[in-house]
Protein backbone atom coordinates (compact mmCIF):
# COMPACT_ATOMS: atom_id res chain seq x y z
CA UNK A 1 0.00 0.00 0.00
CA UNK A 2 0.92 3.52 -0.74
CA UNK A 3 2.40 5.29 2.51
CA UNK A 4 0.82 8.25 2.00
CA UNK A 5 -2.68 6.11 2.09
CA UNK A 6 -1.28 3.34 4.76
CA UNK A 7 -2.74 4.59 8.07
CA UNK A 8 -0.22 2.50 9.97
CA UNK A 9 2.86 4.33 7.99
CA UNK A 10 1.49 7.25 9.61
CA UNK A 11 1.31 6.25 12.90
CA UNK A 12 4.80 4.32 12.42
CA UNK A 13 5.95 7.75 11.55
CA UNK A 14 4.18 9.50 14.53
CA UNK A 15 4.66 7.22 17.33
CA UNK A 16 8.59 7.22 16.41
CA UNK A 17 9.09 10.74 15.77
CA UNK A 18 7.18 11.48 19.63
CA UNK A 19 9.59 9.31 20.94
CA UNK A 20 12.44 9.79 19.42
CA UNK A 21 12.06 13.72 20.12
CA UNK A 22 11.63 12.64 24.14
CA UNK A 23 14.99 10.58 24.03
CA UNK A 24 16.94 13.47 22.29
CA UNK A 25 15.41 16.20 24.62
CA UNK A 26 16.42 13.86 28.17
CA UNK A 27 20.08 13.34 26.18
CA UNK A 28 20.52 16.31 25.55
CA UNK A 29 19.88 17.68 28.89
CA UNK A 30 21.47 15.04 30.67
CA UNK A 31 24.54 15.87 28.31
CA UNK A 32 24.22 19.13 30.06
CA UNK A 33 24.03 18.42 33.48
CA UNK A 34 26.54 15.48 33.31
CA UNK A 35 29.33 17.02 31.38
CA UNK A 36 28.27 20.99 31.90
CA UNK A 37 27.86 21.21 28.04
CA UNK A 38 26.42 24.11 26.40
CA UNK A 39 22.67 23.54 24.52
CA UNK A 40 24.82 23.89 21.18
CA UNK A 41 27.78 20.85 22.62
CA UNK A 42 24.24 18.96 23.62
CA UNK A 43 22.89 18.91 20.32
CA UNK A 44 25.91 18.56 18.60
CA UNK A 45 26.98 15.01 20.47
CA UNK A 46 23.25 14.28 20.13
CA UNK A 47 23.13 14.59 16.59
CA UNK A 48 26.48 12.99 15.76
CA UNK A 49 25.33 10.06 17.99
CA UNK A 50 22.13 9.55 15.88
CA UNK A 51 23.72 10.41 12.50
CA UNK A 52 25.74 7.19 13.67
CA UNK A 53 23.15 5.16 14.52
CA UNK A 54 20.98 6.72 10.78
CA UNK A 55 24.13 4.57 9.24
CA UNK A 56 23.39 1.59 11.23
CA UNK A 57 19.94 1.48 10.60
CA UNK A 58 20.26 1.87 6.89
CA UNK A 59 22.42 -1.19 6.47
CA UNK A 60 20.42 -3.19 8.27
CA UNK A 61 17.19 -2.02 5.75
CA UNK A 62 19.86 -2.57 2.64
CA UNK A 63 19.94 -6.10 3.69
CA UNK A 64 16.34 -6.29 3.93
CA UNK A 65 16.22 -6.69 7.90
CA UNK A 66 14.66 -3.52 8.59
CA UNK A 67 11.57 -2.54 5.70
CA UNK A 68 8.45 -1.01 5.73
CA UNK A 69 6.40 0.26 8.07
CA UNK A 70 9.68 -0.98 10.58
CA UNK A 71 11.87 1.26 8.84
CA UNK A 72 9.55 4.38 8.77
CA UNK A 73 8.96 3.52 12.39
CA UNK A 74 13.22 3.28 13.50
CA UNK A 75 14.69 5.73 10.90
CA UNK A 76 12.03 8.43 9.69
CA UNK A 77 10.11 8.79 12.67
CA UNK A 78 12.36 7.77 15.77
CA UNK A 79 15.59 8.62 14.29
CA UNK A 80 14.09 11.99 12.34
CA UNK A 81 13.09 12.86 15.61
CA UNK A 82 16.36 12.24 17.43
CA UNK A 83 18.09 14.27 15.25
CA UNK A 84 16.94 18.17 14.91
CA UNK A 85 18.80 20.27 12.59
CA UNK A 86 16.27 22.85 13.97
CA UNK A 87 17.18 22.77 17.49
CA UNK A 88 20.77 22.95 16.81
CA UNK A 89 20.35 26.28 14.22
CA UNK A 90 18.11 27.67 16.68
CA UNK A 91 21.22 27.18 19.35
CA UNK A 92 23.49 28.37 16.77
CA UNK A 93 21.65 31.29 16.30
CA UNK A 94 22.30 32.10 19.71
CA UNK A 95 25.79 31.80 19.40
CA UNK A 96 25.82 34.38 16.87
CA UNK A 97 23.78 36.77 18.29
CA UNK A 98 26.26 36.14 21.49
CA UNK A 99 29.16 37.26 18.91
CA UNK A 100 30.61 33.89 19.45
CA UNK A 101 31.39 33.60 15.68
CA UNK A 102 34.32 31.28 16.42
CA UNK A 103 32.40 29.00 18.84
CA UNK A 104 29.59 29.31 15.68
CA UNK A 105 31.88 28.55 12.92
CA UNK A 106 33.63 25.22 15.05
CA UNK A 107 30.87 24.06 16.22
CA UNK A 108 28.56 24.44 12.63
CA UNK A 109 31.73 22.59 11.00
CA UNK A 110 32.15 19.59 13.67
CA UNK A 111 28.41 19.07 14.06
CA UNK A 112 27.77 18.96 10.18
CA UNK A 113 31.43 16.65 9.57
CA UNK A 114 30.86 14.81 12.47
CA UNK A 115 27.17 13.38 12.16
CA UNK A 116 27.87 12.52 8.56
CA UNK A 117 31.27 10.73 9.61
CA UNK A 118 29.30 8.67 12.25
CA UNK A 119 26.56 7.84 9.64
CA UNK A 120 28.97 6.60 7.38
CA UNK A 121 30.29 4.98 10.15
CA UNK A 122 27.70 3.44 11.61
CA UNK A 123 26.57 2.47 7.71
CA UNK A 124 29.65 0.37 6.87
CA UNK A 125 30.14 -0.61 9.63
CA UNK A 126 27.49 -2.49 10.16
CA UNK A 127 27.46 -3.61 6.87
CA UNK A 128 31.05 -4.98 7.46
CA UNK A 129 29.54 -7.34 10.86
CA UNK A 130 26.69 -8.27 8.97
CA UNK A 131 28.45 -9.85 6.19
Amino acid sequence: MNPVLNPIAWIAVALGGSVGCLVRWQGSLLLQSRFALSAAWSIAWVNGFGGFLIGVALAFAEEGTLAGNWRLLAITGFLGGFTTFSAFAGDMLQLLRAGNIRMFIFLAVVSNAGALLACAAGFFGTRVILR
